[in-house]
């Protein structure tokens, strides 16, 4: 909970820095206060802290779950696959913060952008089969003849977080449009559903189980993300 509320009155203060501040050199001037501007933020920003929450909720919660109910070895041989596939997801996360500002310029063509998207989630694509493919090798290689991961849960991990990937690109068009609401309901709407996956399943299933989730969880966001972009395109 103390997160949570770091996380809100910081972005709060962000907010009012930004809306009761105007800075000309090294003067600041108090006088400048837009309530309108200010819930304009708000509307905007508020839904984007939401979504990020119910991200890590979602993304963190597998090495919760494995810690409370199998042992510490089992968790951080599972943490340390997980760790492996991250690379998968840098590219479209330096291009999401990219692509939101050209979106929301309209001033590129959109077969520009769609053409650069389809270049990141190539080159994505081949680092995730990359490392489905060594996954195994690069566990030993990295940390030890002591980790050991099985295939299927790196397979699981690393389409979780291409699907995560290509979410995160396409929705710098909701983003980039001020649709920061959407965004948040790609996150909340499988949160709930992976959360009871991880409940069921990894007592049982232990490391696969918490992938399983994963990837329930990241597909269901994808899918929420292309109907939303699919209605924006429709009805805009």
């Amino acid at each position: 909970s103390h997160i949570v509320t770091i996380t809100f009155l910081a972005t709060v203060m962000v907010i009012l820095i930004i809306e009761c501040y105007t800075f000309s050199g090294l003067n600041v001037n108090f006088s400048h206060i837009s309530f309108e501007g200010l819930a304009k933020l708000s509307k905007y920003s508020f839904p984007i802290i939401g979504s990020s929450l119910c991200f890590a909720l979602m993304f963190q919660g597998d090495v919760i779950f494995l810690a409370y109910f199998h042992s510490p070895f089992e968790t951080g041989n599972y943490y340390a696959a997980k760790r492996l596939v991250l690379p998968i997801m840098i590219i479209p996360a330096l291009s999401k913060g990219l692509m939101i500002p050209i979106v929301a310029g309209r001033k590129v063509p959109q077969n520009i952008i769609l053409k650069f998207i389809l270049f990141v989630l190539g080159i994505t694509f081949f680092i995730t089969v990359g490392l489905i493919l060594l996954g195994p090798w690069l566990m030993v290689f990295l940390y030890g003849d002591a980790y050991n991961s099985s295939r299927l849960l790196l397979a699981l991990l690393g389409l979780s977080a291409f699907f995560i990937s290509i979410k995160n690109v396409i929705v710098t068009e909701l983003l980039g449009t001020g649709q920061s609401l959407k965004v948040f309901w790609t996150d909340f709407i499988p949160l709930p559903i992976v959360l009871f996956l991880y409940f069921y399943l990894v007592p049982d299933i232990h490391g696969e189980g918490a992938a399983y989730s994963i990837f329930t969880g990241s597909f269901i966001s994808l899918i929420v993300s292309l109907r939303f972009i699919y209605k924006s395109k429709t009805f805009s």
